[in-house]
């Protein structure tokens, strides 16, 4: 399923519905933005499993699918870019800070899907996870669906930050946006202020997250160009993208701040993941993707000494006052 909505004469939004059974954050529905003009241009390609509804909204703009030119990808994620080779006549854009081309999208969709079967299969060794409850086939199922095998000989344009780029109407800085998803950029038209911040959410914890802090810099940055529409890759657009933006780096920090308090009994990952949503999500790879951005939140706690923790792996527990083995040798 689809939606166009005209934002502009010239800016199409289509909101593309993710096939049902995937499980949240891959659930959400998806937005493609579609710029007209003299060289008509894509913003994403969309999950490969969708094309049938991107091209379907794409014609009902009026546009053929021939027409689009270029394709400017926010990431390397299979949601974004997964849909390029739908795309064959088109060139397509993406984030390389090395400007190398690295032309081999399967190997890097192959390094996802191990990393989320192999957490899948330590989380059911975890005694917080009731083993009965999950199975593991239910990953090999997620990940043969949402990520079908893709090219190792991907053509794309390499980008870097600063560089500008066309599309449609628009001209586009290519802004450096770590924190997301690996290779991830946001696009700014300084003429008009238009944003299209990828990734970034624009209300609570991101769905995906590698790093906190390059995160909370990529939320300062957007904010020092001063923009004043957000094009996020999931939700409406909004307006008053300053405070949108405050107001969601604030929330990341309060986060931050108040997570210690709920440290009591020193929580593993799995517990703290509980407490914080009130229940364990039902499905595996519900589980699975639920767990991962906390992951890297309460590493970031440790590493700027907010927390302490002791133990490896899913067997780690995260604290503020763990007994000093050594404090008795320190008061003699």
């Amino acid at each position: 399923m689809h939606d166009v909505e005209h934002l502009e004469p010239d800016i199409y939004r289509l909101e593309i519905d993710s096939p049902d059974g995937w499980p949240p954050p891959a659930s959400s529905a998806q937005n493609l933005y579609l710029l007209d003009g003299e060289a008509p241009a894509l913003v994403n390609a969309g999950h490969p499993n969708q094309f049938q509804h991107v091209s379907k909204a794409i014609r009902q703009t009026g546009i053929e699918l021939t027409a689009v030119e270029r394709v400017l990808h926010t990431s390397w994620r299979v949601a974004t870019l997964g849909g390029a080779k739908n795309f064959p006549d088109a060139d397509h854009f993406v984030f390389s800070p090395d400007m190398v081309q690295p032309r081999n999208l399967e190997a890097r969709l192959d390094e996802e899907r191990r990393a989320i079967r192999e957490f899948a299969e330590r989380l059911l060794d975890a005694p917080e996870v009731p083993a009965s409850r999950y199975e593991l086939p239910s990953i090999d199922r997620f990940l043969e669906e949402y990520y079908p095998r893709a090219t190792a000989d991907l053509d794309i344009v390499p980008l870097r930050n600063g560089r500008t780029v066309r599309a449609g109407e628009l001209t586009f800085e290519i802004l450096d946006a770590p924190g997301p998803a690996r290779g991830h950029a946001c696009l700014f038209d300084q003429e008009r202020g238009y944003l299209f911040s990828g990734d970034v959410s624009l209300q609570g914890l991101p769905d995906y997250l590698t790093g906190v802090r390059p995160y909370l810099n990529t939320i300062e940055r957007l904010l020092d160009l001063e923009p004043e529409r957000l094009f996020p890759n999931r939700g409406r657009p909004r307006d008053r993208a300053d405070f949108v933006l405050r107001g969601n780096h604030r929330f990341l920090d309060n986060f931050l701040s108040n997570a210690p308090s709920a440290m009591y009994n020193e929580p593993t990952l799995v517990e703290f993941v509980k407490r914080d949503l009130g229940y364990l999500p039902e499905t595996l790879p519900e589980l699975v993707l639920a767990i991962r951005p906390y992951r890297v939140v309460l590493e970031e706690l440790v590493r700027s000494r907010m927390i302490e923790a002791e133990g490896d792996g899913l067997a780690r527990r995260y604290g503020t006052d763990f007994e000093d083995p050594r404090e008795d040798l320190r008061d003699v």
